[in-house]
């Protein structure tokens, strides 16, 4: 499959594009309330058989999410919704069903937050880590690139850049191992209270640039 064949207006509407054949990204597929089922039809007819919508809570934005988990079942489509906050930490349990949905599902997924920026770039860090075997650190690079308008870090990515910075070096623990075993959002605040909440937003920014520019392993605050 060609996986260049999403047109430009639908990067410049949803924040859309291939990142693997299997893999598309974007921003919520809908345009004034709707949902676009050109967008969604184009798509299927390029093999979607799964979305994983990574945006609101639960209780918030389900109208939207009706609509699409309707289109998604008229059209054989499996329909996983997983509500993120990207201000806080999340319970293991969400990580736990995002690498479930991602591998659990096969062939063409799309993943998508509100925006395609920020929790969408977990889903592909993690779609490219557990389907393409992809080391965590390139998928993550991946995942934060600032052509999809990603431009500072949150609480999920802080998650992937801590064990990146201060487990893995260390021990060469499998990610999926030590969220089982190790993850705790005390131990995380701490650090990201320590290490970033105190740099000021243009050393974040700066810090965002050059990690990916050169690699999360090349840099530690």
């Amino acid at each position: 499959m060609n996986h260049l064949i999403l047109s430009e207006a639908y990067l410049q509407q949803f924040n859309a594009d291939y990142v693997k054949s299997d893999i598309v990204r974007s921003g919520n597929p809908y345009i004034d309330g709707e949902l676009h089922k050109l967008f969604l039809k184009t798509l299927k007819q390029q093999g979607l058989t799964s979305i994983l919508n990574l945006g609101d809570k639960p209780e918030e934005g389900e109208e939207y999410a009706r609509a699409e988990r309707e289109w998604a079942a008229i059209n054989c489509v499996n329909y996983g919704r997983i509500g993120l906050e990207g201000s806080n930490y999340e319970p293991l349990e969400k990580w736990e069903e995002m690498m479930d949905f991602v591998q659990g599902n096969e062939g063409l997924m799309l993943i998508h937050c509100k925006y395609g920026a920020d929790r969408t770039g977990i889903g592909v860090t993690l779609a490219l880590y557990l389907r393409h075997a992809e080391t965590l650190e390139d998928a993550f690079k991946e995942g934060i690139n600032p052509r999809f308008n990603k431009t500072k870090f949150n609480m999920l990515d802080h998650t992937i850049y801590y064990f990146l910075t201060e487990v893995f070096p260390k021990r060469e623990m499998d990610f999926e191992n030590w969220l089982k075993e190790e993850y705790d959002p005390e131990v995380l605040k701490k650090h990201y209270d320590k290490k970033v909440a105190d740099s000021s937003e243009e050393t974040r920014v700066r810090v965002f640039n050059q990690i990916a520019d050169e690699g999360f392993l090349h840099h530690t605050t």
